[in-house]
Order: structure tokens, then C-alpha cells, then sequence
């Protein structure tokens, strides 16, 4: 039952809820994207927290191995393909895409030498700042860090070097595809999966988008002051009616801490095929400038009066507590005032 695999590892903050609502409610004529191990949005978390377990999260539910191997089984048999398409930003992380390989491989669902990872390259430092909006709007993670000291303690995580010699440490091939134009990402990581033009959909729904700025900093300072998680999904659900509450990722660092991150990041110029993948979304940075400030933001953890307001009438009109959130709204803005200060 051997089968072609191509993994689509993300990593984190790079289209890929996107891509993976696509690939989850539309059938392709060259693959197959398995029901099993699926996440609520339609990517494979939970096959890649069954399978490396080191990597589960608190919401997951880990599925026994043998139960995975019967039901791929079944689809595979059922769907009559020749490829699997794997989706999990997971698979970026650690020896995880080599487990899933191997665990694939002795199973005989796959030769070794037969899989493909997908490894989509973004500006780095606008993939810090979405990545930071995403665990601060997670109440699982519930981030209280400022963006400076975020960045400063997760910038060499984030480097695409470490993935890409991991991948080539495993002899797994790998194509790198540049995250922008963004508008058209989607339909370039599903024809480098294997998907025809005309199974595309003509157009797809952004998801996961970041956050605005009033509601990032409210909801930074709710999880610094409200530990429960369930009462945190309450304050996100109050806040985010503090409209406009959304907008594409902007860089919500200071010059200093994003001077010292851009050194940090030039590791991955040393690999040439992801200066490559930067240089070919690069042609596109008249049309990102548009939508995406990337330029230092000195004074992002302060908050406008008429900011303010909209956050404490939103957390007051849904009967939650805001004076403690109110509180820590203004030790934020101190933080930003010392830093401005430096």
C-alpha cells in the first residue's frame, strides 16, 4: 500500500489555516487528505500529537496508534490515490516530521524516499508579531510577555534555519515557497501538493487573522491578571466586539528589540534556497507596505482614550470585571513609557 507523502509543515503563522480549510472541505483528484487525526480547523494536529506525543497540548485527544493505522488504512483502500497530503505546523517542530515519516514508513503505508515537505517562508519579523498575537489570543497559552521580551526569548526559535537542516538531516526533499503575494498563497501550496488549477476555489477566506491593537493589548492584559481559562474565553469573547477588532499583522516591536532580531534572523540568509523564497515574495513588498507596517511601533502598548473606552464598554457590557484589567492596561502603557525612555 505504498503511497507518496507531501507534508505541509507551515511552520506557525504562514497561511496554513487557510490552506488547511481548503484541503479539508474539498476533494482533489491527485490525494488524498485524511479524515483521521484531524483538528477542529481541519488540520492534522491531533494525528501529530498521537503519533509525537512530547508536542500534545492540553486540548488534545490522543488517538491510539493502532487505530490510526487501521483507519488510514481503510481510507487509503477507499479513496484509490496514490498521495497522502499531511497539514500540521506542528511537523515544523523538533524530529516530528521524521517520526511521522518513520511511523508511516513501518507501517507500510510509504517508502522513505518517497515524501515531499511544503515549507512556506515569511518576512520574519511580521511572522514574530502574528505568531505573538496568536498565543496572546489563545486562552490555552494566554501570553502575559510584552512583545520585546516575546521576541527577544523566542526569535531563535523561529529561525527557518533549524528546520531546514532538520529536514535535510533526514534526506526529507523539500520546496519552499514564499508567503507572499498572500493572496495567491493558497493556490500555490495546493499546486505544489498536487492540486489541478481548475480545483482551486476562485477565492479563499482569510482566517486566523491578527488581531487590532486595542484588543491584543486588552486581552495581554487579561491574561495577566486572570489566570482561569475559561474566564479568559469570556473576555475575548466580550472584547472582540470592540470593533474594528481585526486587521492583518503589523510589527508591534520597538527599533531596539527589532534592530537585535533581524541579526538573529540572518542565520537564514546562509541557506540559499530560503534566500530564494524571500527574494521571490520580496517583489511584492509595494503590495504588503499597503496593509502591513513594517516598521518598529515605539508606542504599542499605549492605548488612545477612545481605545480605551471601546475596551472598557465592551468588558463592562458583558458584566466582567474591569477594574483590574484597567489596572494592568496601565502598567503596560508604563512598560511602553520606560521603554520609549531607553
Amino acid at each position: 500500500m505504498n503511497v507518496k507523502v507531501c507534508l505541509h509543515i507551515g511552520p506557525h503563522k504562514t497561511g496554513t489555516s487557510a490552506v488547511q480549510n481548503v484541503l479539508s472541505t474539498q476533494s482533489f483528484a491527485a490525494f488524498h487528505y485524511p479524515q483521521i487525526g484531524r483538528w477542529p480547523d481541519g488540520s492534522h494536529h491531533n494525528l501529530i500529537f498521537s503519533l509525537v506525543p512530547e508536542l500534545g497540548r492540553e486540548d488534545a485527544e490522543p488517538l491510539p496508534e493502532q487505530s490510526i493505522a487501521n483507519q488510514l488504512r481503510s481510507e487509503v483502500a477507499a479513496a484509490g490515490k496514490k498521495q497522502l497530503v499531511i497539514s500540521s505546523e506542528y511537523l515544523s517542530l523538533g524530529d516530528s516530521c521524521s517520526k511521522l515519516l518513520d511511523w508511516l514508513t513501518a507501517h507500510e503505508f510509504s517508502d522513505p524516499g518517497d515524501s515531499t515537505a511544503l515549507v512556506v517562508v515569511r518576512d520574519p519579523i511580521l511572522r514574530a508579531s502574528s505568531l505573538y498575537n496568536q498565543r496572546v489570543k489563545d486562552p490555552l497559552v494566554g501570553e502575559t510577555r510584552s512583545p520585546d521580551d516575546f521576541l527577544h526569548q523566542e526569535a531563535k526559535k523561529q529561525c527557518y534555519s533549524s528546520i531546514i537542516q532538520n529536514l535535510m538531516r533526514h534526506h526529507i526533499s523539500t520546496q519552499i515557497i514564499a508567503y507572499e503575494p498572500s493572496s495567491s498563497l493558497v493556490e500555490r501550496v495546493l499546486l505544489a501538493a498536487g492540486a489541478t488549477t481548475d480545483e482551486i476555489p476562485e477565492t479563499s477566506q482569510r482566517r486566523n487573522v491578527s488581531l487590532a491593537k486595542h484588543v491584543l493589548v486588552a486581552m495581554l492584559a487579561v491574561n495577566r491578571v486572570v489566570p482561569e481559562i475559561q474566564r479568559r474565553r469570556m473576555y475575548f469573547a466580550a472584547i472582540s466586539k470592540a470593533r474594528p477588532a481585526f486587521q492583518p499583522a503589523n510589527n508591534i516591536f520597538s527599533s531596539q528589540a527589532t534592530a537585535w532580531a533581524l541579526s538573529v534572523f540572518q542565520r537564514d540568509l546562509a541557506i540559499p534556497s530560503l534566500t530564494a523564497g524571500m527574494k521571490s515574495g520580496a517583489s511584492q513588498s509595494e503590495k504588503v507596505s499597503q496593509h502591513n507596517k513594517t516598521e518598529p511601533d515605539e508606542d504599542f502598548l499605549l492605548l488612545t482614550e477612545g481605545e480605551r473606552m471601546l475596551i472598557e464598554n465592551a468588558v463592562r457590557t458583558s458584566g466582567l470585571d474591569w477594574k483590574n484589567v484597567s489596572k494592568e492596561i496601565d502598567v503596560l502603557a508604563g512598560i511602553s513609557r520606560n521603554r520609549n525612555q531607553l
